[in-house]
């Protein structure tokens, strides 16, 4: 009894561990992790940027997790037209390697700067092109915040992208974004796009290390309750014959 108590300890162990590693490796393989610079050249600026100062880089202090987060900066130094009190980063499908967006979701990780509160109004996902679509995280978010948004099927729409509202007179960090996944119409994640070294070292060691020492314990507990069945068998027979 003791035995099976032991092994069923150790199969319940390996299991638990092996559904860690794996969980990890699904939360840190996001599309866009910006990681590392790499990344970045995919994603492209829209709107009044010469008027706004807007531009993004890679921060390595500020990340929900991983190295790194995508970085909104804007540096408005004068009063707006209307029609300048816009802009934004997007991202286009065939960078993921698809026609258009549609029966897509994006999902992302969102943080404002405490600093920029009182001058940014909304921060909107939006999707462009047959339809528009937008989905709205207020700045009153604290923390690291989720936000998503899916084309319709049956909206070819060729854009996923994020606005980002300055109304006043701000210069310095509005915003940062991380952890970027897009789900294809089949609900499967878009692969990452290599800005994620340093996560995927960790798992490869998680699963080069790790999952092979655990591998070795569970064949010895396999071997060892072979030996230990047929030791018991033979014991039965013994008894019954002598």
């Amino acid at each position: 009894m003791k035995f099976k108590k032991i092994v069923s300890a150790l199969l319940a162990s390996v299991t638990a561990l092996s559904m860690t590693v794996c969980v990890n490796a699904a939360a840190e393989d996001a599309t866009f992790c910006f990681d590392d610079d790499s990344a970045v050249s995919n994603w492209q600026t829209y709107g009044s940027v010469e008027q706004t100062g807007l531009k993004m880089e890679i921060d390595f202090d500020v990340r929900e997790n991983g190295d790194g987060s995508l970085k909104i900066y804007e540096n408005i130094t004068k009063p707006l037209a209307d029609d300048e009190k816009y802009g934004g980063v997007f991202i286009t499908s065939d960078v993921v390697g698809l026609e258009s967006f549609n029966g897509c979701t994006m999902q992302a990780s969102v943080y404002f700067n405490p600093d920029a509160a009182d001058v940014t109004e909304k921060f909107t996902l939006y999707s462009d092109g047959v339809i528009w679509l937008t989905s709205e995280l207020s700045d009153e978010n604290t923390g690291w915040s989720k936000v998503s948004l899916t084309v319709p099927e049956n909206a070819a729409n060729t854009s996923f992208g994020f606005t980002i509202p300055v109304y006043e007179n701000y210069t310095g960090d509005v915003c940062y974004v991380d952890n970027v996944i897009i789900y294809d119409a089949d609900g499967n994640a878009i692969a990452n796009f290599g800005d994620s070294k340093t996560s995927a070292e960790n798992i490869e060691v998680s699963i080069g290390t790790v999952g092979r020492v655990l591998l070795i314990i569970l064949l010895a507990v396999l071997v060892v309750g072979i030996i230990a069945g047929i030791g018991f068998i033979v014991s039965l027979l013994l008894k019954k014959f002598i």
